[in-house]
């Protein structure tokens, strides 16, 4: 059985990969500061890329889970 790549999909976990990397990157890194002190643009801007880059494990996690119930190891 010839099965079809799904790109869209593929596309998607590519970004969550990165935006997951991204996550990394700000907290690892030190770039989001103290957000209960004072907060240059750069601060905001990292708190809001952050919170944009929350959904990227969900999304992931779905998706690994969506292909990975058809493998032959869950069966």
């Amino acid at each position: 059985m010839k099965k079809n790549r799904q790109m869209n999909y593929e596309l998607l976990r590519i970004i969550a990969m990165l935006m997951i990397v991204c996550l990394h990157y700000l907290s690892k890194g030190g770039a989001l500061g103290d957000p209960k002190g004072e907060l240059a643009a750069t601060g905001y801007v990292a708190w809001l890329m952050e919170a944009f880059c929350l959904v990227a494990v969900n999304v992931y996690v779905l998706i690994s889970g969506y292909f990975g119930v058809d493998s032959p190891t869950f069966t």
